[in-house]
């Protein structure tokens, strides 16, 4: 008499480690630096005139002269301030 005996042995291990690490850092720096001039002498009026020779080159540089506008009347405040 003869016996056969089969044995099989499968073994499968799978294993999936995922790790996601974000790291997000945000930093915004504003400085603001305030110029005071104690001289009385009005040096700058020298500045004010030089500004409206761009008016009759181009439309597209009216945006600047917004801003020129708004400098000169900054400078006028802090004029009076002074006195």
């Amino acid at each position: 008499m003869t016996t056969t005996t089969t044995t099989t042995t499968t073994t499968t291990t799978t294993t999936t480690t995922t790790t996601t690490t974000t790291t997000t850092t945000t930093t915004t720096t504003t400085t603001t630096t305030t110029t005071t001039d104690d001289d009385d002498d009005d040096d700058d009026d020298d500045d004010d005139d030089d500004d409206d020779d761009d008016d009759d080159d181009d439309d597209d540089d009216d945006d600047d002269d917004d801003d020129d506008d708004g400098q000169r009347r900054r400078r006028r405040r802090r004029r009076r301030r002074r006195r």
